[in-house]
This record gives structure tokens, C-alpha cells and sequence, in this order.
């Protein structure tokens, strides 16, 4: 009918007198789990999602498994053998002793771990990832380690941009001679500048995160209350 299936065969010969007399086998209809093979697939790529594993063998030369996604995000050919102390290389100094750590504790201690990391790809692009890890322990000892990988450079650009541009709002409001504070929908202060503190005789460590009024309970009843 011109569907397109997958399929999952198996086959065996049979000889007599060195001569194959019959072919028989198996024939599987696997359309449904490839087709949700190929779905978690491109949602890992979308979301540009990799997988990584190494056996734990008696040094880490021995090479571990990146898959392509992870081999694209670190800007690898396909080529590139990957070993566990040379993929530590690739991290900044700081986000290096966390891996290093993370996964001395997860083979030494069975810990799983998630974290964010910067590095450097093979081509020079500064990239950051969250690395999720977990070990495989038997009989009390740890044959592999294995975990994901993922591309969150934009994300991270994002939130790196964002918390400059707050630093950049604070070190503003707090220079100026005004004092100035911030409440949301529930009067929740939610900023308080030195200059406040000096005018409302209150530090940011008393106010922040509490109701204006019910700290300034007395101005209820006067003009200031009212225009607010």
C-alpha cells in the first residue's frame, strides 16, 4: 500500500554437506518505537542535547563515548577519540576542578550530579553546557559513568547580560542623592538605596521583602498613603 515500515529482521542458514539448503528467520514490525527513536532524536537536537559515556578501565586514556550532538557542541571531528582527562582540557580553570570533582564523587561515592559549565571548543568558541552525570555501581564498585550534555550558551549569554545590566541599575541608584525604593502589585519592597535607608530610617536588611505599610503602619492615615 506504500507505507514506509521499519522493520526488524533475523536470519539463520542452514547447510548439509557444506552446501546451504534453507534460510529462515524472523520478521519484526518495530515502526512505533523507531519512530519514537527518531522523535527523541530530534527533540535531543533541537535542544541540542548530547549523551556521553566512559567505562571505568584501569586509566582515563581509555576512550569514552561522545555522541554527535556532544561532538557538535564541543566543534570535534567525527575522527576525535575521546578519553576522560582529555576532555577536561576543554573547561576554563574554574568550571574544570567542578567536573573533576563531580566526577571523582560520582565514581568514588555514587553522587549523580547537574551542573553549569564553561568552556572552550576545539575551534576556540566559548560555549557553556549543563553537564548531567550518574554512576552504574556492581557489586559495590563503579563500571561506568554516563550522563547528557547540553548547549545553553544563549541561555547563560542571557542571564550573563541581565544580571550586568541589574549591576549596572544598582551601581546607578545607588550613587544618586535621592532616595529610592521599589514595591511590586502586593507593596512588597522589593529595593531600598542607601539614600532611603537615611531618609526612611530603615536598612534594606529590615524592609526588603516586607509590606511597605504594614512597616510604616502609622502613615496610613496621612496624604502620603493616599497619593500612593
Amino acid at each position: 500500500k506504500g507505507n514506509i515500515k521499519w522493520v526488524r529482521t533475523k536470519g539463520e542458514a542452514e547447510f548439509i554437506d557444506g552446501k546451504c539448503v534453507r534460510l529462515y528467520g524472523s520478521f519484526q514490525d518495530i515502526h512505533e518505537k523507531k519512530e519514537l527513536e527518531n522523535l527523541l532524536k530530534q527533540t535531543n537536537r533541537l535542544a541540542k542535547i548530547g549523551s556521553w559515556e566512559f567505562e571505568l578501565r584501569d586509566n582515563e586514556d581509555d576512550s569514552m563515548y561522545w555522541s554527535e550532538i556532544t561532538r557538535e557542541i564541543l566543534e570535534v571531528s567525527n575522527d576525535y577519540t575521546p578519553t576522560l582527562r582529555g576532555s577536561y582540557e576543554f573547561y576554563t580553570e574554574e568550571s574544570r576542578n567542578i567536573i573533576q570533582e563531580a566526577v571523582e564523587q560520582a565514581i568514588t561515592q555514587g553522587k549523580a550530579f547537574d551542573t553549569e559549565l564553561e568552556l572552550i571548543s576545539a575551534k576556540g568558541s566559548t560555549r557553556y553546557v549543563r553537564c548531567i552525570g550518574d554512576a552504574e555501581f556492581i557489586n559495590g564498585k563503579c563500571e561506568r559513568i554516563y550522563g547528557s550534555f547540553q548547549d545553553i550558551t544563549t541561555r547563560k549569554q542571557a542571564e550573563i547580560k541581565l544580571e550586568e545590566t541589574l549591576a549596572e541599575k544598582n551601581t546607578i541608584l545607588e550613587s544618586i542623592g535621592d532616595a529610592f525604593f521599589a514595591v511590586n502589585n502586593d507593596w512588597t519592597v522589593t529595593y531600598w538605596n542607601k539614600e532611603a535607608e537615611k531618609v526612611l530610617y530603615k536598612n534594606r536588611e529590615e524592609i526588603l521583602g516586607k509590606n511597605l505599610w504594614e512597616e510604616y503602619e502609622d502613615t496610613t492615615e496621612l496624604e502620603f498613603y493616599t497619593q500612593y
